[in-house]
């Protein structure tokens, strides 16, 4: 009776295989997959034609786009690169031959992926099933992140199709160990270097695994043939940058600025903005990271030796801090496997806004993650047969782990990543056919670790899909663009996002006052306590931004200075508020503790500089100073926010707890009473108090209030 049922078992199961057969082998299929592949992507081109996304390039897509058009009238220019030359040069290239617009390469790049989709569908078949070779490429139709990387001027899809070529390459010479295959793979290789150089660390791989692997015939040969091919293309890169420099740089001097933001005593495993940097955009990070280099080297260094010493700065901090070098490797570890796509340029998530076909297509990394541990176990008797797509794959780990997680960089993965989920399916499967309930059940058990990986949250996973800064960045190249309605609207979507985010006002006020509107210019100043601008508007005196339209705000420093030379009397006590308050926020205290002295001196009756003169009491510990302060500007201001929340503050420093329920509970009635003050109050626990408000504080006004005057 049991051999009974489980030859019934194996019956049903067979069944069930031969009429998913019947269905999934049709020739249309594969049709069908194609056709649904060409709707979704020309669907998205489409979506995002008349969108900021194609219109307002921003910091690596605008470097890039600059790079090319120089490429296209002037040549190669007459410096060493900073980052990533190959991309800009095939893009360049397009600029040069059909007088290509941003738009055009999308659709250019939307070929290329059907190129490396062609290619990874011949590679498949070398590995596995026609029927799995069919789940590969239901599952890149399917991946969302695709299109996206498509839609913008990055490097993600040029490398996804060169990766899939030397996949394809490396396959095809396992197969029939011919040197050209060899040779071209190779090639990809040094192509794929010049536009991430990344796959140097497959390079390497490839030497170890050769070294090792003694039943190979020719190794060495087969070696040095991979690494002729990808000398040819690399070399004109490394002559080039030799001819302008006189250094010997490989392909971009970068290298080292990117593994010290990813190893450094501030790092958190993702792009960390170093706090020296006046702009997010390479041109201006490539010369704040070496004139910073220079001061601490006390000399002037060039970029590759200022490269270098970054380099040597994070070796040391990894030497000096063994224990947190190991947490923030884990942290690189978790990010690796997270659903979230990390950014480094536009997010995969404002442009889910713009695209049905992203925000639609139903394959993300998470499913991916959740076979991965099933793929390895799947291919594990036969790894020498995947040796190559498991090298490529442990390549982009590896650079995970020295630099930093983002989304850009595990892209390329993923072609291999689908490979290993189609053998994940195939292997269970297989279980099934042949009665093998105890190792099928064991494999599903084995998805819960890539689940758990992929899905695990916290507050810092869940801030990069704030958008927020998408807008921002479109605000401020509009802005400089001369579209200042255009940029006034998308600072008002960036502040819809986040109310309480300083920068977005600023620029929104500066913009208000560019366009004539005085009145809410002052206004929105106001929102975030300054006046030292408003006079600086009224003597008609731009401020200091760099080319990003971001404040300067060393710049800005010295403007101050200049008026105040220029300034007498109580013209003087606006200027002093906005120096001592810069100051204050570049914790220079003593310097900000002077400028506001000084305003005081002047007027008296202004609370802010009371209150800011409290704050630096706090820093200080004289709380008995801080609250006598405070307890003045409440005499005439009852319902100051700031006030009152350090008068409940200083009181617990001070343990006058019943003094200090009493005014939590004041608190409470003035949120209670008056929603402007509870948005005021919401406003200032989101900014620089002088300390950690506790949970108490945060509890009195809702996590999420919109904003009072419904501009938005």
């Amino acid at each position: 009776m049991k051999n009974g049922k489980r030859m019934n078992g194996v019956n049903i199961f067979q069944f069930v295989d031969e009429k998913i057969k019947r269905l999934w082998l049709h020739p249309k299929v594969i049709s069908i997959l194609w056709t649904i592949w060409l709707i979704t992507r020309i669907g998205h081109l489409i979506a995002i034609y008349d969108t900021p996304i194609t219109k307002i390039l921003t910091i690596d897509a605008a470097h890039y786009h600059e790079l090319a058009k120089q490429f296209a009238e002037k040549g190669w220019g007459n410096e060493a690169w900073f980052m990533n030359p190959g991309y800009p040069t095939f893009v360049g290239i397009l600029y040069w031959l059909i007088d290509a617009s941003p738009f055009v390469v999308m659709g250019i790049q939307t070929f290329l992926e059907g190129l490396a989709l062609w290619l990874i569908l011949k590679t498949a078949r070398r590995l596995l099933t026609e029927s799995a070779t069919r789940v590969v490429m239901l599952l890149w139709v399917g991946y969302a992140i695709f299109p996206y990387y498509n839609g913008t001027l990055l490097t993600s899809t040029l490398i996804i199709t060169l990766t899939a070529a030397t996949l394809y390459f490396f396959l095809r010479a396992q197969e029939k160990q011919k040197l050209l295959d060899y040779f071209l793979s190779g090639i990809m290789i040094g192509a794929t270097i010049v536009c991430r150089p990344i796959p140097l660390l497959l390079l390497l791989l490839l030497f170890i695994t050769f070294l090792f692997k003694k039943q190979e015939t020719k190794r060495f040969l087969k070696l040095l043939v991979i690494y002729s091919g990808a000398i040819l293309i690399i070399f004109p890169f490394t002559l080039r940058n030799y001819l302008v420099s006189g250094q010997l740089i490989l392909s971009q001097t970068s290298g080292g600025v990117v593994f010290w933001i990813g190893n450094n005593e501030n790092a958190n495993g993702l792009y960390y903005e170093a706090p020296f940097l006046t702009s997010a955009e390479p041109s201006r990070e490539e010369e704040d990271f070496r004139v910073r280099a220079s001061q601490l080297s006390h000399r002037e260094l060039t970029s590759a030796e200022a490269s270098w010493f970054w380099f040597k700065q994070a070796l040391l901090w990894i030497v000096s801090n063994p224990s947190d070098f190991g947490i923030l490797q884990a942290k690189k570890l978790l990010y690796w496997g997270n659903h979230i796509e990390a950014p480094n340029n536009i997010t995969f998530y404002v442009v889910q806004g713009f695209s049905p076909f992203v925000k639609f297509l139903p394959i993300r990394w998470s499913v991916l993650m959740i076979f991965f541990f099933v793929g390895l176990w799947s291919v594990w008797k036969v790894r020498c047969k995947w040796i190559y797509p498991l090298l490529i794959l442990l390549t982009y780990f590896l650079a995970n782990q020295l630099f930093y997680s983002a989304s850009e960089y595990r892209v390329a993965a993923v072609p291999v990543m689908f490979l290993l989920v189609a053998s994940a399916l195939q292997f269970l499967w297989r279980f099934l056919l042949k009665n093998q309930f105890n190792l099928w059940m064991i494999g599903i058990m084995a998805l819960t670790p890539g689940f758990l990986w992929a899905h695990y949250t916290n507050s810092t996973i869940q801030s990069l899909k704030n958008i927020k800064m998408d807008y921002f960045n479109w605000a401020q190249t509009a802005y400089r663009m001369g579209m200042i309605y255009d940029a006034m609207q998308y600072y008002h979507q960036t502040l819809a996002i986040d109310p309480f985010f300083w920068e977005g006002h600023y620029q929104l006020a500066m913009a208000l006052y560019e366009l004539g509107f005085e009145e809410q210019a002052r206004e929105e100043f106001a929102r975030i306590g300054l006046t030292g601008p408003e006079l600086i508007l009224e003597s008609n005196v731009p401020v200091p931004q760099d080319s990003t339209g971001k404040i300067d705000k060393v710049q800005l420093e010295n403007l101050y200075k200049k008026m105040l030379k220029e300034t007498v009397g109580q013209k003087r006590v606006p200027l002093l508020i906005g120096l001592g308050a810069l100051y204050q926020e570049q914790n220079s205290i003593k310097q900000a503790r002077s400028c506001l002295e000084e305003a005081y001196s002047l007027d008296s009756t202004k609370s802010e500089i009371s209150v800011r003169l409290a704050q630096m009491d706090l820093l200080e510990n004289k709380f008995q100073d801080a609250l006598s302060k405070v307890e003045k500007v409440l005499e005439v201001q009852a319902d100051n926010v700031l006030a009152n929340l350090l008068k409940y503050h200083l009181l617990k420093q001070l343990k006058q707890e019943q003094q200090a329920e009493k005014q939590l509970a004041l608190l409470q009635e003035y949120a209670k009473r008056d929603f402007q003050w509870q948005f005021l109050l919401k406003e200032k626990l989101h900014s620089n108090l002088g300390f950690e408000p506790g949970p108490e504080l945060k509890q009195i006004v809702p996590d999420t209030i919109p904003y009072p005057t419904g501009n938005w």
